[in-house]
């Protein structure tokens, strides 16, 4: 909470916007990284480079732990950009603070600079988990559903939560970002008898994002129980640019020698409605 709410209780857009500097300081330098920040505020010699160059190396560090990644100049430059939106949020002043549509300016032409800096020296791929048994239900190696191999990430992570009402068709959003340098295949697949994906196939570009939408098709009665055993498997893999999405068969990702997969259960839940039958 910034300080002015604190201490007299005003409430301005300003809030939100220190709210996500606090934020932005947990997300590269964990719980104390907006501690850490204000008891550098206390020393005599404080600079803005001190707490950027702190956030640069803890983030170095975590990135170093992941096997096969390459630190490099657009790693320093996102954090130390990001470190710089999350010190101006976090200013006691807020008439000093940035407005949204600053901030997120900022980050698209951080967005644009990286991808430029991507395509001249690209990254090097890193390793993908295998796809083993895709026939058997595809099990997922050494994965987290919400990373699949450090390509792609999937939100929701967990589950999709459909809001159910009979005689309806329910849909539900997925968002797939392709975070690494390469071109990725993506394949979404589902029982076709009770939810369609649209798109179920496609390309993401290199620092990319794209939604798909799931939609549950229209049941006459509530489940027993709202029980669902249901769920829709997403699986992708890097391809090289000129790929198109009519090559994404389940024969090309059998062939392919590295595919990740995540399962995400689908779950009924109850429409602020409530079913009925």
């Amino acid at each position: 909470m910034p300080p002015e709410y604190i201490d007299y209780g005003k409430v301005t857009p300003k809030n939100d916007v220190f709210s996500l500097g606090v934020v932005i300081f947990y997300m590269l330098a964990g719980k104390k990284g907006y501690g850490h920040y204000r008891d550098a505020l206390l020393r005599q010699n404080y600079s803005d480079k001190f707490i950027i160059d702190g956030v640069q190396e803890s983030w170095k560090k975590k990135m170093e732990a992941v096997m096969g990644y390459r630190w490099d100049e657009t790693d320093i430059l996102g954090v130390r950009k990001c470190t710089e939106i999350a010190i101006s949020c976090v200013h006691n002043n807020r008439d000093n603070r940035p407005s949204t549509t600053m901030i997120i300016e900022k980050l698209k032409k951080l967005d644009a600079r990286i991808k430029e800096m991507l395509k001249e020296d690209p990254k090097p791929p890193m390793p993908l988990g295998k796809l083993t048994d895709l026939e058997n239900n595809v099990k997922r190696k050494n994965c987290h559903n919400e990373d699949l191999g450090k390509y792609i990430v999937v939100d929701p992570s967990v589950e999709l939560c459909f809001p159910f009402e009979p005689k309806r068709d329910i849909p539900c959003c997925l968002q797939l970002i392709n975070k690494s340098g390469s071109f990725v295949a993506f394949n979404i697949n589902t029982d076709p008898n009770k939810c369609r994906a649209q798109p179920n196939r496609g390309i993401l570009a290199p620092l990319s994002n794209c939604y798909i939408i799931l939609t549950l098709q229209a049941q006459e009665k509530v489940p027993p129980k709202m029980t669902c055993h249901d769920k829709a498997i997403v699986q992708a893999t890097r391809v090289s640019k000129g790929f198109t999405s009519d090559k994404i068969t389940q024969d090309f990702l059998k062939k392919s020698s590295a595919v990740d997969v995540a399962e995400l259960p689908i779950v009924y839940v109850t429409s602020p409605q409530g079913p009925s039958n």
